[in-house]
């Protein structure tokens, strides 16, 4: 799913003022996520309401920021 992440993603950090060109990359972040959490819906068979962190400890995934940040 991280195929070439090195080129679009950028470990989140809050330090300072953040640059005008973040919103992209953050819009990739979240098109990820999204579809982990679908992955992690159909892995563990839980009900759309239930939290992403728990669906993704369930399904035995690493929560995705800090996926991002270990690429």
């Amino acid at each position: 799913m991280l195929y070439a992440a090195d080129i679009f993603l950028t470990p989140q950090q809050k330090v300072g003022k953040k640059a005008g060109n973040d919103k992209p990359k953050q819009a990739i972040v979240n098109k990820l996520a999204s579809i982990q959490r679908q992955a992690a819906i159909m892995i563990t068979g839980a009900m759309k309401t239930t939290a992403t962190d728990i669906l993704d400890i369930m399904a035995g995934l690493l929560l995705f920021h800090i996926l991002v940040n270990k690429h």
